[in-house]
């Protein structure tokens, strides 16, 4: 009896390696993937997240979709990609506020160990923007205002601790200036009471400037001049020995099997350097920025323990 029963299993795993369905898991993917982005629609970010999905969708053979989760300085979104099944379908566009910013003004629910760097998709260099109809015409001008009148020195961000608010605080200490910070609930919001005249300045990426049309940029914050604000002095020529980049990249919930980390790591890199996503970001006023997995993880570190300095040298730090 037991024989007849071995017998047969022995026909069904034959008859099965003949017909080709000894292996029966798909390859991945079979379903869209989904890109957390713990930014509002029409941020720049979204927009900058947004401009890759096509090639990436042709590389990975399946539509790749923006879902957007917003809330406590980009926090949310990255529990959500830290507490999703990590089978390679949810991953994450998680930015400098989140991965090295906020977790040097706060505790926060998530550490680089529980994410899988996939790969970096972008970096911009930073601005100080103001006010279109502002008086300032440079950099200078700022500073002797601030200087002057330090009590009328408002500087605006999307919240307290964000990217946005310690590299200006750390820029105004360099020149020995203090302003007073006001959080407001987003960047929509920062330039909208810019507009108003109620903020006096603000550092964001230096493509807003091209984003929103009541504002200008009186310098970049990086060693050279860059093309998409040619007119603008940076940082470097101004002597001011401060670069402040955005970036962000593609990371996946800890414990992704390898084919499917490989599977996602290729198709990041072709998409990041593709014509496509070079074209679509020269209307963002950003610059495809690649690094490997295991590159953007040593990157992200390293600015990590950076602006670890800094927000200890404002008193940011937590206790």
């Amino acid at each position: 009896m037991l024989g007849s029963v071995f017998a047969r299993l022995a026909v069904l795993v034959l008859s099965a390696t003949a017909f080709g369905i000894s292996d029966v898991r798909a390859e991945f993917p079979e379903r869209p993937v989904q890109i957390i982005l713990p930014y509002d629609a029409g941020a720049n970010v979204d927009l900058v997240t947004r401009g890759i999905l096509n090639v990436l969708s042709k590389e990975l053979g399946q539509p790749a979709v923006v879902v957007n989760q917003p809330g406590a300085s980009t926090v949310l979104g990255a529990v959500a990609v830290k507490n999703a099944r990590p089978d390679g379908y949810t991953i994450g566009m998680l930015v400098v506020t989140t991965l090295a910013v906020v977790p040097n003004t706060r505790s926060v629910p998530f550490t680089s160990a529980d994410f899988d760097y996939i790969c970096q998709v972008y970096e911009a260099p930073s601005a100080v923007i103001v006010a279109k109809d502002s008086p300032f015409k440079s950099f200078a001008d700022m500073v002797a205002f601030a200087r002057e009148n330090p009590a009328k020195f408002l500087y605006g961000s999307p919240g307290p601790g964000s990217f946005n608010h310690i590299s200006f605080a750390a820029l105004l200490g360099m020149q020995n200036l203090k302003g007073t910070h006001a959080p407001l609930s987003g960047n929509p919001a920062v330039y909208q009471a810019m507009g108003r005249g109620e903020l006096v300045a603000n550092l964001d990426s230096a493509a807003t400037v091209r984003n929103y049309d009541n504002v200008k940029a009186l310098m970049v914050l990086s060693k050279e001049r860059i093309k998409f604000l040619p007119d603008v002095p940076s940082s470097g020529e101004l002597n001011i020995n401060f670069e402040s980049p955005v970036w962000g990249g593609f990371l996946a919930p800890k414990g992704l099997p390898t084919a499917v980390k490989a599977k996602l790591e290729s198709a990041c890199k072709a998409a990041v350097t593709s014509d496509e996503y070079a074209r679509a970001m020269e209307r963002f006023s950003t610059i495809p920025k690649y690094r490997t997995g295991s590159d953007f993880s040593a990157y992200v570190e390293a600015e990590r323990a950076r602006y670890r300095k800094i927000t200890d040298e404002l008193g940011l730090s937590p206790k």
